[in-house]
């Protein structure tokens, strides 16, 4: 679930309410302690009805490459895809285990997809823009194992139950440290080792920043569109979203995520494509901004979730505290010794004892 929440979660609590306050019970895979707080907050659960599941798995093998530029990157992924998990020996093109490498944008994912199958790779694709049969022909072929590696955006995951994937390939930078976790999970469910590697660029970072700034509108967004609303539209169409994208050049993004919270909060209704004022208003000025004041918290908490993703890159840590640490679960954890920092550092633990002997 991340840290955005469905649009329809507020709603939902609300809908609860008026029935009566039935028993509700809310999964997610993956929360930081700020989402868990979040729904049990809008659902009215309290804190003695949240139950958290340990997130280690010892069989999970985590590591950071740094590298210099894309087309190192590019080479080094390559590499890793044509190799035994926790050894160098290089496996046939066709051959070897089941591995997903995961990108953050349909583009990259296409144009791995090309390198790896120039590369000799048997490998397939699977991103939310192709048609609903192309990806549920990768998707099964992946999972018969008749191709070995799936070149994916985050549009490949969910309800994913393959136990032998022994290698995820994370190619640019996730969202956040929840995400990396939930993705890097699909992993060694088998309970065998498999290997999770996040391949690093200095500039990967400006991606996710790019999606962030266009997912989160600000108070003056939703002004704007409300005033816009207002006008007389522009065809008998209506005041479509492609219509305000023109009228108000902001990104379709951004507009399509406003449109969608006012309509939730009851500002503006919807019909055939078409958006309205309601009228009269469920509130005020001062509760426009209140409400788009509380948005703002969220983007400023994915600012937060991407800087701790940065970190994890950079750290020389044990990658299992890192990731423990962003799901609040690192008070009892010290070090993993699996991952490539705590190698490296019981390496020169040993060393240290040898030299003292």
């Amino acid at each position: 679930m991340g840290t955005r929440l469905p649009p329809r979660l507020p709603a939902s609590g609300r809908r609860a309410q008026g029935a009566g306050r039935p028993t509700v019970l809310a999964l997610t895979a993956t929360a930081t302690g700020e989402v868990i707080d979040d729904i049990a907050r809008q659902l009215d659960i309290p804190a003695a009805g949240c139950l958290i599941g340990g997130s280690y798995r010892a069989n999970l093998h985590y590591r950071v490459e740094p590298l210099a530029n894309e087309a190192d990157k590019l080479r080094r992924l390559i590499e890793i895809v044509a190799q035994s998990p926790g050894s160098d020996a290089i496996e046939a093109a066709d051959a070897g285990p089941s591995t997903i490498v995961y990108t953050a944008t349909v583009k990259s994912a296409q144009a791995l997809h090309e390198a790896l199958l120039a590369a000799g790779v048997a490998s397939t694709l699977y991103h939310g823009r192709l048609r609903a049969a192309a990806r549920h022909e990768a998707q099964d072929r992946f999972m018969r194992g008749e191709v070995r590696v799936m070149v994916a955006t985050n549009a490949f995951g969910l309800g994913i139950d393959k136990p032998d994937i022994r290698r995820i390939v994370h190619y640019q930078l996730p969202a956040g440290l929840d995400v990396y976790y939930q993705e890097s999970g699909r992993a060694g469910r088998d309970g065998e080792r498999a290997d999770c590697t996040l391949l690093f660029v200095s500039g990967d970072r400006s991606v996710q920043q790019f999606f962030l700034n266009g997912r989160y509108p600000v108070p003056a967004d939703a002004q704007a569109l409300i005033e816009v609303l207002r006008e007389t539209p522009p065809d008998e169409a209506g005041w479509t979203l492609d219509a305000l994208h023109r009228r108000l050049r902001r990104p379709l993004t951004k507009l399509r995520a406003l449109a969608a919270l006012l309509a939730e909060e009851g500002w503006l209704s919807t019909s055939d494509d078409s958006l309205r004022l309601v009228d009269p208003p469920p509130g005020d000025a001062q509760a426009l901004r209140a409400l788009m004041g509380r948005y703002e918290a969220k983007g400023e908490q994915d600012r937060r979730r991407l800087e701790q993703m940065v970190s994890y890159a950079q750290s020389g840590r044990c990658r299992w505290r890192d990731i423990l640490e962003a799901l609040d679960e690192a008070a009892v954890f010290d070090r993993c010794h699996g991952c490539d920092s705590c190698e490296r550092m019981d390496a020169h633990e040993r060393e240290a004892t040898a030299a003292s002997a």
